[in-house]
């Protein structure tokens, strides 16, 4: 301060100067600041020391760090700058709170702990945002970036108690690496700007932190990098020594490898990509014949060892390996003669070798091909072997196809004869019947017949045992069949659209005859649940159901017929679930898990499974439990005194439980000596869609069907006035209350109703052709058909039908009185070249005209003899045509009758029903594809034909 004096000396005044200091206090407080914080850091001994020192080094400054928190981080550290801000490490890091500055450590803005990973409450955020830029990270309450916890907090005695409106978090890394040790939350001087000078400021601070830091790890760091020196040192020499043991280990291996090579039974090669060979082994050269001096004279002595057959596929091979395409292993023959080791025969000697070659590169370090190794391996015996087995599978498909041949042959000619028989036997007993009816109208009796009563009942009773005979036989014969489709796997389940009632009820009349001449009563019963499921047309193959059904209702006449009480009832229920019990709780033998269910078949169609169940109740001699153990095997029956009694093959019922399986369903029995028998199965049907029952025709078992027997409603009929009239009569009231029935009724008769002679008796309007080159069988059905009032022309192969069908109604003029081409100029017109080869005269004058018959047979009637008269057509009805005649077969006649439909020649559809002895179903649905209307095998009887032949013919008038 200086003062002012006056002129005359006295001092009038003091003048004093100030300099603006603001900035050099400021910065002598933040050195001292610095200075103290390098002090106290300096003799920390360990980090949790170096935090607390850290803090007292802070806390004097009460203008520049107003407040501050101090976080530690967990020993895993954090990565700098691998992730972005606001990612969360797949390792979860957290913060510990070492100490704070200004505030108590239980303030709310002071959160001991959090994961800084996660979350994004707190100081999360500005943490992982100084994390991963390594740099501070200033928050402002102007931008929003401070938390509210911390916004506009004063603290008394510090900051000048004035809001603090901005912080700054630093990281604190180490010295070296790149993990963070920790965090530092300083308040900023409310009063100062953090410009330039503040910015150094905490740019030193923040070294002097890090150097702190450091200052602990640092030694901990030397003495673990002196550690890593070391222990790489002595892996080093571990290594080197490892190395070295497993150089000798690779080479005795090498050496070890070598010596199994040449002992090696497979040939080992390996070559150049030039086809030089490098090494090969003893088996090799023993392989291809060759010795190892010629491999090295010659390049490509490997390639002439192959046979020239083969040379130029294994060429293509190896061009495929050398272009880098993988390939397989490949078979090819050698130069080398190869004989079975356990046989001497010369028809096991090859005179050459198979060999099975499985090459491939070898790379080098740059994956470029440096090699090609092959191993080859001699299957001269497995190649033999397989020949062996093939020719031994082609003498057992052989053997299999001549059996079949055998079977199909002897099963043509037993049937051949057996329709005779029963055709023969059920004319005798005709011929016998009506005779006596005959006398007992007449007044006096016919004197032709000159036999007593009892000789007729002894004919009539042996006519009725060959028939029975014969029925017996072609069971035999039709389960032989069987039996060889089952072994053979060839057995198929083909659906068709039939109606279940029908069915049974077709199988009911064909035993018509037999239930009446044994006397026996037979009821048919439905249960509720049949008419409660709204059941009409259901997808099953009626075939394999009437086959299964029919063996079981021969075995109850067979085993009812000699007994006091003779009946028989059938019971058919419906389910939705498969069945578990059966009727009066018969218990079903499981089904073999290995049958396939052929219902998944597109053929079945999507609609609904329906499980039918058909029951067979008798009451003959009854089963005890041993016996019932024996049923249903091959060629087994309940006891050797059964096939004495009854006889039998033993097939039946074992054939019934592998059908009734194939259909997806089980067959069972529950019987009681004395007491009557019980058979039961059910099988897996479908229920159609609309649109497959509208569109899918009628099979022809529903078509053809049998008039059906009377059907009575439970609803409508009282019980007791039933049973009073004697119409049905249940064998056994069932268990459970809820089966209600309706019933099928079918009285019984005695004898069986003959076949009346009378023409107009029953079968006067059918005009019948028959096609048969077999003269007894021709004889016999005339015989048969025209005692049942039928008319009959006759011919004895497929051309002499055509000739027949030519001076027929069928036949189409080109003019109403033109007259009508002969039948050879017919054939010419409309024969195929491959059937012109042979075409006899068969017109009205030739003596083999088809309208000739036997001289054993009775003179044709002369209103079936052709005048090739326009006016004097021949009226036919139907035809029954044999498949296997001379000259032209009746396949190809059916084939030519089609097409002379579709030609125009014949003006409307010629109904054909095959008449064959062929039963496989193969050769009845080749017939049916001919053009066959319907299919009866041989043998039959008259009565069961008569009704399909006028149905057939019911049906083509109504189209």
């Amino acid at each position: 301060m200086l003062p002012i004096i006056d002129s005359d000396g006295t001092a009038i005044g003091a003048l004093d100067e100030f300099v603006e200091s603001t900035s050099q206090v400021i910065a002598e407080r933040r050195i001292n600041t610095l200075i103290c914080l390098g002090e106290k850091a300096g003799s920390a001994s360990s980090i949790s020391e170096l935090w607390g020192l850290i803090l007292s080094g802070l806390e004097p400054n009460l203008q520049d760090i107003p407040f501050g928190f101090l976080y530690s981080v967990n020993e895993h550290g954090l990565r700098i700058g691998t992730q972005p801000e606001g990612s969360t490490s797949s390792r979860p890091k957290t913060c510990f709170l070492e100490g704070t500055i200004g505030i108590p450590k239980n303030h709310p803005a002071a959160i001991p702990s959090f994961p800084i990973t996660e979350g994004d409450d707190g100081f999360s955020v500005p943490f992982r945002r100084a994390w991963t830029s390594a740099q501070p990270a200033v928050l402002r309450e102007s931008d929003g970036t401070l938390p509210s916890a911390i916004s506009g907090l004063c603290i008394e005695g510090r900051g000048f108690c004035e809001p603090i409106t901005t912080v700054i978090v630093l990281p604190i890394p180490p010295l070296s690496g790149t993990s963070i040790r920790g965090f530092l939350i300083l308040g900023l001087n409310p009063r100062r700007p953090y410009d330039e000078d503040y910015q150094v400021f905490i740019r030193l601070l923040n070294d002097r932190l890090v150097k702190a830091v450091a200052s602990i790890f640092l030694p901990e760091e030397q003495r673990r990098s002196r550690e890593i020196i070391e222990e790489n040192n002595s892996r080093h020499d571990k290594f080197s020594k490892e190395l070295e043991r497993r150089k000798q280990e690779a080479e005795s291996a090498e050496a070890t490898f070598t010596a199994l090579a040449e002992c090696a039974p497979i040939g080992c090669v390996v070559f150049q990509l030039d086809a030089q060979p490098r090494w090969m082994n003893k088996a090799y050269l023993d392989l291809t014949g060759t010795r190892r001096e010629d491999f090295w004279a010659n390049s490509h002595q490997w390639s002439s060892t192959v046979i020239p057959e083969d040379r130029e596929y294994v060429e293509q091979q190896w061009q495929r390996l050398v272009q880098r395409q993988s390939i397989q292993p490949f078979e090819f023959r050698v130069n080398r003669e190869w004989s079975s080791p356990v046989s001497t025969d010369e028809k096991d000697r090859m005179e050459y070798s198979w060999i099975l070659a499985n090459a491939f590169l070898k790379y080098d370090e740059d994956g470029e091909p440096q090699r090609i190794l092959a191993w080859l391996t001699d299957i001269s015996h497995q190649k033999w072997s397989q020949q062996l087995q093939a020719q031994r599978l082609e003498d057992a498909l052989e053997t299999k196809r001549q059996s079949e041949n055998f079977i199909d042959m002897t099963s043509h000619e037993m049937r051949n004869p057996l329709s005779a028989i029963l055709q023969s036997a059920d004319g005798i007993l005709t011929a016998l019947k009506f005779d006596k009816s005959e006398n007992r109208r007449r007044s006096q009796p016919r004197e032709p017949l000159l036999l007593d009563s009892e000789a007729q009942e002894i004919i009539i009773d042996s006519a009725q045992t060959v028939i029975l005979c014969a029925q017996h036989q072609k069971r035999i014969v039709d389960d032989i069949l069987t039996l060889s489709k089952l072994d053979s796997n060839l057995l198929v389940i083909c659906p068709d659209l039939v109606q279940p009632v029908t069915l049974i009820e077709r199988a009911i009349k064909m035993y018509e005859s037999e239930l009446n001449s044994a006397n026996i009563k037979l009821n048919l019963s439905i249960h509720q649940s049949y008419d409660n499921m709204n059941i009409d047309r259901v997808l099953l193959d009626p075939s394999r159901l009437l086959q299964v059904l029919i063996n079981l209702l021969t075995n109850a006449i067979k085993f009812t017929r000699d007994r006091d009480k003779r009946a028989i009832s059938i019971f058919l229920s419906a389910s939705q679930k498969r069945p578990s019990a059966g009727h009066n709780n018969l218990v079903y033998i499981p089904r073999r898990l290995s049958r396939p269910d052929h219902t998944f078949s597109q053929e079945w169609g999507p609609g609904e499974d329906i499980f039918l169940q058909i029951t067979v109740e008798d009451t003959g001699k009854g089963l005890t439990e041993d016996e019932m153990k024996l049923l249903f095997h091959r060629f087994s029956q309940a006891s050797p005194k059964t096939y004495g009694e009854y006889g039998g093959s033993g097939l039946g019922l074992f054939i019934s439980r592998e059908l009734t399986e194939l259909q997806g369903g089980e067959i069972g029995v529950a019987s009681q000596a004395g007491h009557g028998s019980t058979f039961a199965f059910y099988i897996k049907a479908r229920r159609p869609t609309l649109e497959s029952a509208d569109n899918k025709p009628s099979s022809p078992m529903e078509t053809l069907r049998t008039p059906p027997l009377r059907r009575l409603s439970s609803h409508k009929r009282d019980r007791s006035e039933s049973t009073r009239r004697g119409d049905f009569m249940p064998l056994t009231s069932p268990l459970d209350p809820s089966w209600t029935y309706s019933r099928v009724e079918m009285k019984n008769v005695a004898p069986a109703q003959p076949v009346e002679a009378d023409p107009e008796a029953r079968y006067p309007d059918l005009k019948i052709l028959i096609v048969e080159d077999n003269l007894i069988n021709q004889k016999v059905l005339a015989q048969q058909l025209r005692r049942a009032g039928c008319t009959t022309h006759i011919a004895n192969h497929g051309l002499e039908a055509l000739s027949v069908l030519a001076r027929s109604t069928f036949y189409t003029s080109n003019h109403e009185n033109s007259p009508m081409k002969t039948t050879s100029q017919i054939l010419n017109d409309s024969t195929p070249p491959h059937q012109t080869s042979y075409i006899p005269n068969l017109d009205a004058t030739s003596p083999t005209a088809p309208l000739s018959h036997s001289p054993s047979l009775p003179p044709t009637p002369p209103s079936s003899i052709n005048n090739d008269s326009s006016s004097n057509l021949l009226e036919i009805s139907v035809c029954l045509m044999d498949l296997e005649m001379p000259v032209m077969g009746g396949l190809s006649c059916v084939k030519r009758i089609r097409a002379m439909e579709a030609e125009g020649l014949l003006n409307r559809h010629v109904p054909v029903i095959a008449v064959t002895a062929n039963a496989r179903s193969e050769q009845i649905a080749i017939a049916m594809e001919a053009g066959m209307d319907l299919v009866i095998t041989k043998p039959f009887r008259i009565p069961e034909l008569l009704p399909q032949m006028e149905a057939l013919v019911r049906r083509m008038g109504r189209q």
